[in-house]
């Protein structure tokens, strides 16, 4: 079960690619609703892989620093056992350092390295261990870093 609650976690404190933009990447910036809109790995290009699993990833961040992700399995994979997830907790985005820690409720915190380009989309880096277990349950295997964009709603 706690596998289960750093999966997504994990994805979104991924590490993050973003221009010399100016972007502050505070609380503030995050606030909001963000949506997965894209996956790659070392073997390229995985959305529409995700995209026969994953019906949405839909994570929202509050100005007082919580989080919720809710991973919206395939009506395929609800019939077969697996059940939507959803992970609580809070976060901290230091801007100095560009890194965005995300605490399930109940567990240790994971610190990874964020950044963006613009104000709506924010693109992540996780090793594929992290993305597998989030989506354990499904037949989807990655290799290398993961990269993720998720897009501001």
């Amino acid at each position: 079960m706690r596998a289960l609650l750093l999966l997504p976690l994990l994805l979104l404190l991924a590490a993050c690619d973003a221009g010399e933009d100016g972007l502050t990447l505070d609380a503030a910036f995050y606030a909001g609703s963000w949506r997965l809109t894209s996956v790659a790995d070392g073997s390229g290009d995985r959305s529409d892989d995700v995209d026969a699993a994953v019906d949405d990833l839909l994570v929202a961040f509050t100005s007082g620093g919580a989080f919720t992700m809710d991973v919206d399995f395939s009506a395929i994979l609800n019939k077969g056992g697996l059940p939507d997830r959803t992970v609580a907790g809070s976060f901290l985005a230091q801007a100095a350092t560009r890194t965005l820690v995300l605490t399930p409720t109940g567990d240790a915190g994971i610190s990874f390295i964020a950044s963006a380009s613009t104000n709506d989309r924010v693109t992540l880096r996780i090793p594929a261990a992290i993305l597998q277990v989030l989506l354990a349950g499904t037949d989807l295997t990655f290799t290398g870093d993961v990269t993720l964009t998720l897009d501001r709603v």
